[in-house]
């Protein structure tokens, strides 16, 4: 299998809606961390389908939507199955040559999930704080 990563000027819709949902999605975290299964679980999905809508990686956005039923099903899976997800985000973003920040961030943060799940809402809703406000930097840099 091979993930595919396009990066070009056309997907500027799919970056500001990856930015706006990775933003709300750390908020409601922030704001609700005992309802975080179905946070990090509509997030995944939502990105998946996100991704999978604008062509940027069948794969992950597929693998991502797997991960987001498998944490509302299972919610005591959610620090391994985020991590995991983590894992794969991170390794997909360090070897396309993209976001290789995001990718390191991802990866530590993949790290610091399995070492500490009891602080997952924390931990997730500071990722993806992280990686909305990156995304969102990025836009406006590029302008």
């Amino acid at each position: 299998m091979q993930i595919t990563i396009i990066q070009n000027s056309e997907n500027q819709p799919r970056k500001i809606l990856n930015a706006i949902l990775a933003l709300a999605t750390g908020i409601l975290a922030i704001l609700w961390p005992e309802s975080i299964y179905f946070i990090l679980g509509g997030y995944l999905i939502a990105l998946g389908l996100v991704f999978s809508a604008f062509r940027f990686s069948m794969a992950l956005g597929a693998f991502a939507v797997v991960m987001g039923i498998f944490i509302i099903i299972f919610p005591n899976f959610i620090p391994f199955a985020f991590a995991f997800f983590l894992l794969m985000f991170g390794l997909a973003m360090v070897f396309s040559g993209g976001f290789t920040i995001v990718g390191v961030v991802a990866l530590i943060t993949a790290a610091v999930v399995l070492t500490n799940p009891d602080i997952i809402a924390y931990v997730a809703a500071a990722f993806l704080m992280f990686y909305g406000v990156f995304n969102v930097m990025l836009m406006l840099q590029k302008r």
